[in-house]
């Protein structure tokens, strides 16, 4: 594990510096989504802000940890701004409260019928979010350095997520961290592990 995790977007946004993921072709994609793996700074340590579905039953989603997004519509100028579209709608934060990172690729989802575009952005922390009670319960804080224990422990480490298959997945204090947010989750892990 890394000896300190850095906080700062300076140093974050050079951990995911370089040559952006190739995007799936086009007949291996499903209905477009976007979503942010957002990070935020709490005394001195750093967190990802995730979000536990609403609780409703019949909900495909109900009560599951992910991420904030959803489907890109006409209207966004690309995948990017969908996911700050989305992040807006859902926990009613500007979008000028986010630092964009970096691009963490693209992840289907056979369940979803769909392909998340994800980004990392660091959260200022400024303002109280308001989740949007139609999609999410509540927001959740996971800390950082509890998921790379998990990934050191577990041997995800230097192991392609998609090879994991249904085995990657990240306890929380909240549930469990699994399918594209368990993906993305690896993937953001691997930089961070081979960066700091």
């Amino acid at each position: 594990m890394p000896k300190s995790l850095p906080t700062d977007a300076e140093r974050l946004r050079a951990l995911f510096a370089g040559a952006a993921p190739h995007p799936p072709a086009a007949e291996e994609r499903y209905r477009p989504y976007a979503s942010l793996f957002p990070l935020v700074e709490r005394k001195g340590a750093l967190h990802v802000l995730l979000a536990q579905k609403k609780i409703s039953p019949g909900y495909i989603w109900s009560g599951q940890i992910g991420m904030v997004g959803g489907g890109v519509e006409d209207t966004d100028r690309d995948d990017l701004s969908a996911a700050f579209r989305e992040w807006e709608e859902e926990t009613a934060l500007p979008p000028a409260a986010l630092d964009t990172l970096g691009d963490l690729g693209w992840y289907p989802s056979a369940l979803a019928d769909a392909t998340l575009h994800v980004f990392t952005a660091l959260w200022d922390g400024a303002g109280d979010p308001v989740p949007d009670p139609r999609e999410i319960a509540r927001l959740i804080e996971a800390p950082v350095e509890a998921l790379l224990r998990t990934h050191d422990e577990r041997g995800y480490a230097g192991v392609s997520g998609e090879s994991l298959g249904e085995k990657l997945v990240y306890p929380v204090e909240e549930g469990v961290i699994w399918g594209v947010t368990a993906r993305a989750t690896h993937a953001f892990l691997e930089r961070i592990r081979g960066g700091s």
